[in-house]
């Protein structure tokens, strides 16, 4: 369950780096993300978020399976959150990407 955690985090992560990447400096989406890595860089952004969300992990896989268990779901729900807005900003970049008739 751990390992599952652990990898959640990592998609997580990722999927949220892309987003930001992918919807551009205009896009409304978290501004504290955005000034967070313009401030103290991406590596600083990604050590700062495995911490924090290293030492939830940790102390939920210590407390009982229980507590885990709820931190992966919502994990999953996050993770599946940030593939659909991926899924969306990918459709949208496509449909701007064609040629207009």
């Amino acid at each position: 369950m751990i390992a599952f955690a652990v990898a959640l985090l990592v998609a997580d992560l990722v999927t949220t780096l892309v987003g930001i990447r992918m919807a551009g400096p205009d896009a409304e989406d978290n501004p504290l993300w955005r000034r967070l890595i313009a401030r103290y860089g991406r590596a600083a952004f990604c050590a700062a978020y495995l911490a924090v969300m290293g030492t939830v992990v940790l102390g939920a896989s210590q407390a009982d399976d229980s507590a885990l268990a709820g931190i992966v779901a919502v994990l999953v729900l996050i993770v599946a959150s940030n593939l659909r807005v991926l899924w969306k900003l990918t459709a949208r970049q496509k449909r701007s990407a064609a040629p207009r008739a």
